[in-house]
């Protein structure tokens, strides 16, 4: 496989979590130096303010112990003669008494300044005459009394402002602390000034120092299970993700080919339904032509297999129908005639067709009509054989003997019904749910076997949805079957109806018309049914 191939199905596969391990990891990187340098930072500070309590505390010692040396250098008046200064230094006697007083201490450091940052007074005399001035802590100083700082210089110390030098292994790190005095000189006159103690705090840097590198382990490592924990849990998600996509791909592709197969399966079914048909009606016609000349003839034998070509061509021509009749309800090409009507006159239709099943079966069929039923819009067509279905089955499944009996009502949600109850063998409850499927005839467990494609039901099932109606199935095993269909009473205000003149096909010439006033328009449209 090609690299260039290979490496765009990685990256398509691991594409997100790479990009999102590339972008956590500088902003973990940057978490954990924050976490380091605010740990670092702490306890710098803690060390800061208690080193500053300390030479504040020394720096207010020395200028009550030796005031006097003080307020003689500050007395001189030397801006003029900077050479002068270490003349002065030797006669005020100050050094040797600062540097006794801070013995045994971390203090390496210590200088005087007066009111304009000249330095009169420095353990390092190479510092003598400097003009800190324009140093900012001096100005800080003088307006609050106090400042200090963390500096890292050269042994020795230098003044302040060395802060920004780098420190390195030679370095020292040195706490500079300044107070502003308010000395009186021998003239007694009030003199500004400031005194700045610098301690050594090598040893208390260096341990915080030293503990960074075990800091960082400390909050490194978490951060960094963290980091690998998050990028697991991402790239585990898109994994997941890209697993369902493709699975919801493979489902879509089965259900765009299962769809494709019904189609195919149903158009296949509606062309050898439409061929077969053809020569059903010339078997079934020629049957009969036959039938009745070989009795004309007193031919009773070939009138006996003429009447049962024809009474196989009927059943067959029936199977056809119920096969075009289910392909058309799939590819949603079924259509309704409706009008106006009576289902009390749609029953007595299909009884008539199916009372010779019944008194073949040696079954009794039974209609109890009290007259009193709203009328509905419907096929009329298509219910006739929609309760054709419902009374074949019901005698079929009913053993010799057995009755079926048939009841109109009115619910009181405005819909009329019909219920077929019969004295059969009943079915359970997945049979119930295997019956409303097409090509399920041969329910298991039944007392006689199913003839026909299994369509009947189904069929009626759909008919009645698509006419806004409900077909209910009771049933227990060995204790019969109840069906019930529930259809909409016809309203004023319906709509998509159109008014036509009546014609003598609304009613059978040999049927009266209802007991109720019937319309006496037929109301007739074509729906296509999806």
């Amino acid at each position: 496989m090609p690299v260039q191939l290979t490496t765009s199905i990685w990256l398509g596969k691991f594409g997100i979590p790479i990009g999102f391990a590339l972008i956590a990891a500088p902003v973990f990187l940057i978490v954990g130096l924050l976490v380091l340098r605010a740990e670092q930072h702490g306890a710098t500070n803690a060390l800061i303010r208690a080193t500053e309590v300390q030479n504040a505390g020394i720096a207010r010692t020395l200028a009550n112990a030796h005031a006097d040396p003080i307020s003689y250098l500050l007395a001189m008046d030397i801006g003029d003669a900077p050479e002068l200064l270490p003349i002065a230094l030797r006669r005020s006697g100050l050094q040797p008494l600062i540097e006794a007083s801070l013995h045994d201490t971390n203090v390496v450091n210590v200088k005087i300044y007066d009111g304009q940052g000249i330095t009169l007074f420095s353990l390092d005399a190479e510092t003598l005459g400097e003009d800190i001035s324009a140093c900012e802590c001096f100005g800080r100083v003088l307006v609050d009394g106090t400042f200090s700082e963390l500096m890292h210089t050269g042994p020795g110390g230098h003044g302040p402002g060395d802060a920004e030098h780098s420190h390195s292994g030679s370095d020292v790190d040195l706490l500079s602390t300044m107070i502003r005095l308010n000395v009186l000189t021998p003239d007694l006159v009030a003199s500004d000034s400031v005194l700045e103690v610098q301690s050594d705090v090598t040893g208390l840097i260096a341990p915080i120092i030293a503990t960074r590198q075990e800091t960082s382990l400390v909050v490194g490592m978490p951060l960094f299970v963290l980091y690998l924990l998050m990028v697991a849990l991402v790239a585990f998600g898109h994994m997941t993700i890209m697993r369902r996509d493709r699975q919801a791909a493979k489902f879509a592709a089965r259900a765009a080919e299962s769809e494709a197969s019904d189609q195919a399966k149903s158009e296949f079914l509606s062309l050898m339904s439409h061929e077969l048909r053809t020569p059903l009606n010339a078997i079934v016609g020629f049957s009969q032509l036959i039938s009745d000349g070989s009795r004309n003839a007193e031919d009773d034998e070939t009138a006996g297999w003429a009447d049962a070509i024809h009474d196989s061509g009927l059943h067959m021509t029936r199977v056809v129908s119920s096969i075009l009749d289910m392909t058309a309800l799939e590819l949603g090409e079924f259509d309704l005639d409706l009008e106006v009507l009576h289902l009390r006159d749609v029953v007595r239709a299909a009884v008539t067709t199916v009372q010779p099943a019944f008194d073949k079966s040696l079954v009794t069929l039974s209609v109890h009509d009290d007259g009193k039923q709203e009328p509905i819009v419907g096929d009329r067509q298509k219910l006739v054989q929609v309760f054709e279905n419902l009374l074949s089955n019901a005698a079929r499944f009913t053993p010799a003997g057995g009755a079926v009996d048939v009841t109109f009502d009115a619910t009181p949600a405005g819909f009329a019904s019909v219920k077929i109850r019969d004295s059969g063998v009943g079915m359970t409850k997945d049979q119930i749910e295997q019956a409303r499927l097409p090509f399920h005839a041969n329910w298991s467990g039944l007392s006689r076997e199913a003839d026909g494609a299994g369509l009947g039901l189904t069929i009626a099932d759909r008919v009645v949805k698509n006419l806004d109606g409900n077909l209910i199935i009771e049933s227990a095993a060995d204790e019969g079957t109840l069906i019930t269909v529930c259809l909409p009473i016809c309203r004023s205000d319906s709509t998509n109806i159109t008014d036509v003149s009546a014609s003598p096909d609304v009613y059978p010439a040999n049927d009266a018309a209802p007991s109720q006033t019937p319309p006496e328009k037929m109301i007739r449209t074509r729906s296509a049914i999806r």
